[in-house]
């Protein structure tokens, strides 16, 4: 999984607890401010919100000038990370870890299955770094998540190994100073508590909460409409800005088709193929607003119609249109739309 962070940065994530960085041979350079016209920000799951991985400000990097990549650093990280990396060109006020720039730094942002969020700059010094939820609970541990749908035969889903923690790549908000990190984490609440699933804010130079941060999504939407154990959330975030609100949608579909639960047996309330938006106003005190689109909904099958995305976050159009793609399920054209192309 490569992600073209700039012009000149490129950072592969894969499945272990690393990231590499890389770089051409071409030298990038810092502007005046983050995210200018042409400056390489990657802000989002495959760029944009066409979701066409295209990068068209290049001025610098040519096929007939290229002469191959070389290897930069390499961080150890603290989990597995299945989210794409992200990156600000010219971020203001980082938090000056060791070999970082308060005044102005490139910085990549990664994220693992333990619920941390590092902001590292190309050079491989950690600027912060932050464990989210890490005062109510953890990630959630491999044993727990929900058993294979097939027989219910005591094989846990195996599509997430180790733990399961920040799965779907989060999005950047730069039309803010500072630019705000949305991300989703999954946590296994302390003392049995249950299991929650939760929407941060997070400002990009201090990884400080913005208020009302996090969400829990469960609250918003209610325990009869959401059990997070099931839910897995695998698809990246998207995110649209109109004047000073913000909109974060995030999607859910559960664990390998599954509402088995080791010892308690079939869970019939669960909803899946969930599509949810959070309304962010700046400059104001007021909590998030919600709501929601069941692609999946009735009770015969309703462990159905995830929206996995094999990773990737839904497409946006210059309506505010989004487009999700539906997992297997039923389809009637109604409110079951199981394997489909939905325009919400």
């Amino acid at each position: 999984m490569m992600l073209r962070a700039s012009a000149r940065y490129f950072v592969q994530a894969s499945f272990f607890v690393a990231l590499t960085v890389a770089m051409v041979s071409a030298q990038d350079s810092l502007g005046s401010s983050y995210c200018q016209a042409g400056a390489g920000c990657v802000t989002t799951f495959h760029n944009d919100l066409a979701r066409d991985g295209v990068y068209g400000n290049e001025t610098t990097l040519k096929a007939s000038s290229f002469t191959g990549f070389s290897g930069l650093t390499t961080v150890a990280l603290d989990g597995l990370v299945y989210a794409q990396p992200l990156y600000i060109r010219g971020l203001k006020g980082i938090t000056a870890g060791s070999g970082c720039n308060h005044t102005l730094d490139n910085v990549i942002f990664a994220a693992t299955e333990n619920n941390t969020v590092y902001a590292i700059n190309p050079a491989g010094n950690i600027c912060w770094q932050v464990t989210l939820d890490a005062s109510i609970g953890s990630a959630v541990p491999y044993d727990s998540l929900p058993l294979d749908s097939d027989n219910n035969s005591g094989n846990f889903c195996n599509n997430i190994v180790a733990q399961a923690g920040i799965t779907g790549t989060p999005v950047i908000d730069t039309s803010i100073t500072p630019p705000i990190l949305y991300v989703v984490t999954k946590v296994a609440l302390a003392n049995g508590g249950g299991y929650a699933h939760k929407l941060h804010a997070l400002r990009t130079d201090t990884h400080a909460e913005l208020p009302h941060s996090p969400v829990d999504v469960t609250t918003a939407l209610g325990s009869s409409a959401f059990n997070s154990i099931l839910q897995n959330q695998r698809a990246g975030l998207a995110l649209t800005v109109s004047g000073s609100t913000a909109s974060v949608y995030v999607t859910f579909g559960s664990d390998c088709d599954s509402n088995y639960i080791s010892g308690s047996g079939l869970q019939s309330t669960v909803y899946n193929g969930l599509t949810v938006e959070f309304q962010y106003t700046y400059f104001g005190n007021s909590a998030p607003t919600v709501s929601t689109f069941k692609a999946e909904t009735t009770a015969n099958d309703s462990n159905k119609g995830g929206i996995w995305m094999a990773g990737g976050a839904p497409a946006v159009d210059t309506s505010g249109n989004l487009y999700v793609t539906v997992g297997n399920g039923f389809y009637d054209g109604v409110d079951e739309w199981g394997e489909s192309v939905l325009r919400l």
